[in-house]
């Protein structure tokens, strides 16, 4: 015979988790995200994914180009057809495109940030971009990159005026040197504190080892992306303005 007194605590149990309210979503408006190639993969996904739950399907919009760097979603810039991967992802419809069975995928243009903001209207602004400029310091004209990238990102953030702009800057690599890499970063702070935009620093939330965490050096694998993209979260989550309701933070198993 069944213990009266565990089956009331069962059956109370049972009512206050089928009757306690569902914690609110944060009210941020509508957030959109550009990226390159990390975007596509893991790291995007899981980004996606995370904002969605937090924030809600209809206020999420992700667009991911393979290759792509900040300059290539400047209207004042030639179209940039990716043909290495590509991703979008709207409240209507996700597209995902990437390489499979060594199958490249179809080539897709990669679209203008200001277009963007004419169909979604966000009110947060996610950039990931940067890492596809660490090949263009390695040449002989740097000094002269260097200076073709500042003008990018003052041309972007110019763009993005009105909105909060939240910038995710490269993670760790092993195909290219630390200084490399900090000048691309360096550049993409100044901007930050130029024109007051939020950056999150990724490399105190990677580090690439190779053929663990990715085999090129550049690209995370699935779960090493994944990592990222909730460590990323955490700090966004603090970043992002909301209407003021209730906070609820994100946290990963490992706590």
């Amino acid at each position: 015979m069944p213990n009266p007194i565990r089956f009331f605590c069962t059956l109370l149990s049972a009512i206050l988790l089928t009757t306690a309210p569902a914690l609110p979503r944060e009210n941020a408006g509508r957030i959109l995200v550009i990226g390159d190639s990390l975007t596509v993969g893991g790291f995007g996904e899981t980004l996606q994914e995370l904002l969605i739950t937090r924030y809600g399907s209809e206020n999420v919009f992700v667009y991911g180009s393979c290759g792509s760097a900040p300059q290539h979603w400047l209207s004042v810039e030639p179209p940039h057809v990716t043909r290495c991967g590509y991703r979008e992802r709207t409240p209507q419809r996700t597209i995902v495109l990437e390489y499979k069975n060594g199958q490249r995928p179809p080539p897709v243009q990669t679209p203008k940030i200001d277009r963007l903001l004419w169909m979604h209207k966000p009110q947060v602004v996610i950039v990931q971009l940067g890492t596809n400029w660490f090949d263009d310091l390695l040449g002989r004209n740097s000094d002269e990159e260097k200076k073709k990238m500042a003008q990018a990102l003052d041309r972007l953030a110019a763009s993005l005026r009105g909105k909060q702009v939240i910038w995710i800057l490269p993670p760790d690599t092993t195909k290219f040197s630390h200084a490399v890499q900090n000048e691309v970063r360096q550049l993409i702070a100044k901007a930050g504190r130029t024109w007051r935009f939020d950056w999150i620093d990724s490399v105190q939330l990677t580090h690439y080892v190779n053929g663990r965490t990715g085999s090129d050096g550049v690209h995370y694998n699935s779960e090493a992306g994944a990592d990222w993209a909730r460590g990323v979260m955490k700090q966004l989550q603090k970043k992002i303005r909301t209407d003021g309701g209730p906070r609820v933070f994100f946290t990963d198993e490992k706590g």
